[in-house]
């Protein structure tokens, strides 16, 4: 892996993966998001022309939308792994590998996906009961799934940056917390973007009729939509910034005394590692809860 050298020490235990890497993977698992999403839309607009039926629509997918996202070639799922895997081509972090992403962040392509899929079916709550939209009901839809994507894309562009800072020693250590992050200008930022996902969905859902009954509290406004994708933000982002593996390293000293046996004594010596900063609540919890 190329070396990164900070102004000051990363927390103990931290990999800083270098920008091309991290860059990378955030970017490309942004392309999952987009391309997926892009299926699904086509998807869903060809068949309101016709009153359903959305079965190829949701997971697990059949039909077009099936091959848009699954092809070993074009589909969404191939090209964004492809982008991870040049982007990881130098070296795949240790703790990449370790949670079966190297070499071109498999794992992390599935995850996403499902966060996708998960979500998906509480955005698109109409057709998933067969239904078909009105267009205003549609348009809201619409509406939500964009911003979400949009938001999504930029709170993570928002830590990616955050965490330069900190290991340019430009922010102190531990800044960039997930779902607390204690730099003012990335909380700024995120709470900028907040604002603006949430007045975009209010805007085209918050119209007489376009609200589809299937949105109930606490998703039934712009801001309970973006709570929704910043738990899964949230979720991901210390995976990004993973850890050293944990160590053990021995260390064996042999004596030897004339006439005597030889004694060989071992001491054991364990570094442990944490994950970047405080993962937020939640961390690791899946992605299916976390919808909830």
């Amino acid at each position: 892996m190329d070396v990164f050298i900070p102004a000051a020490d990363p927390p103990d235990g931290v990999i800083h993966i270098d920008n091309t890497s991290r860059d990378g993977l955030t970017a490309d698992t942004g392309q999952v998001r987009e391309g997926q999403g892009a299926c699904v839309q086509t998807c869903l607009d060809s068949q309101r022309k016709v009153n359903g039926p959305y079965d190829d629509c949701s997971a697990p997918y059949g039909g077009a939308t099936a091959t848009c996202i699954q092809d070993a070639k074009k589909g969404a799922e191939a090209k964004a792994r492809a982008a991870i895997g040049k982007a990881c081509k130098k070296e795949c972090p240790a703790c990449y590998s370790a949670g079966g992403n190297c070499p071109d962040g498999a794992n992390f392509v599935v995850d996403v996906e499902n966060d996708v899929d998960g979500t998906a079916g509480l955005v698109y709550c109409l057709e998933a009961a067969g239904v078909t939209p009105t267009k205003p009901q549609a348009k809201c839809e619409d509406g939500v799934a964009k911003s979400l994507i949009k938001f999504t894309g930029s709170k993570s562009k928002r830590y990616d940056t955050c965490v330069d800072k900190e290991f340019k020693g430009k922010i102190p250590p531990g800044s960039c917390t997930t779902g607390s992050p204690s730099d003012a200008a990335t909380q700024s930022c995120i709470e900028r973007a907040e604002g603006k996902a949430a007045d975009a969905i209010d805007n085209v859902c918050e119209v007489s009729g376009a609200k589809p009954s299937c949105y109930a509290p606490p998703r039934d406004s712009g801001a309970g939509w973006a709570a929704v994708v910043e738990n899964l933000v949230d979720t991901r982002t210390p995976l990004v910034y993973c850890p050293a593996p944990t160590t053990t390293t021995t260390i064996v000293t042999t004596t030897s005394t004339t006439g005597a046996p030889t004694t060989t004594t071992t001491t054991a010596a364990t570094t442990t590692t944490t994950m970047y900063g405080s993962p937020s609540r939640a961390f690791l919890a899946p992605a299916g809860d976390l919808l909830e």
